[in-house]
């Protein structure tokens, strides 16, 4: 993820890294912040960075935040979530979202950055792989070996989600949100699908790399 000339990379057992990319032709590693156990998916919002921490020991699985207004990240919390995550946090203004695999989507207010409150599990019939949130809509990116989704949630009400859209896919991996669009890729494609109206996505285009 990227803030200013600074990436931010999860890098698994070596944490979080701060990539100086100024110079595109020479990036320089700044820092390195140790996690409790592997950095799966970073989110940043305003002058925060919210890490996904995958660890099989519970108490060690769940999202940091970091201060990140100076080179060196301050820690401000972490909280503990159930579940298995591949690196599937978001983030925008006072809420965050963190995937849990089986166990569904963490919401998370993070008005108090010191203090974050887990305010609902959103269960999810298959496992739950990228999120990301626009606006008011959380858009959660779901996979298992017989159906893959695309699911759009109204968070209007950020104690009661309600289901509003979703799009079938194959064999999803990660996904981007920007604008009126879905970008959704997989090993060799991309689909690029039309989000204006929650209700009803749709495929506009796809690019399959030679």
């Amino acid at each position: 993820k990227l803030k200013d000339n600074l990436a931010y990379v999860a890098a698994g057992r070596a944490g979080m890294l701060t990539v100086d990319v100024s110079d595109s032709g020479h990036p320089q590693l700044v820092n390195t912040t140790r996690v409790r156990d592997q950095a799966n998916g970073i989110a940043i919002s305003g002058d925060y960075a919210y890490v996904a921490d995958f660890s099989y020991a519970y108490p060690d699985h769940g999202m940091h935040i970091y201060d990140i207004l100076t080179l060196t990240p301050v820690e401000k919390s972490f909280t503990q979530i159930f579940g298995r995550t591949y690196g599937g946090v978001a983030a925008e203004g006072t809420k965050a979202v963190f995937t849990g695999g089986w166990v569904g989507i963490a919401a998370i207010d993070v008005q108090n950055v010191n203090f974050p409150e887990v305010k609902f599990i959103l269960p999810q019939t298959i496992e739950t792989l990228d999120v990301e949130i626009s606006g008011q809509y959380l858009y959660a990116l779901s996979r298992n070996s017989a159906q893959s989704n695309l699911y759009i949630y109204d968070l209007a009400n950020p104690v009661s989600p309600r289901h509003v859209g979703s799009f079938k896919l194959d064999s999803p991996e990660t996904m981007v949100v920007e604008g009126n669009y879905a970008y959704v890729s997989d090993i060799q494609t991309v689909k690029i699908i039309n989000i204006s109206n929650p209700a009803n996505p749709v495929l506009t285009g796809t690019y399959t790399a030679p």
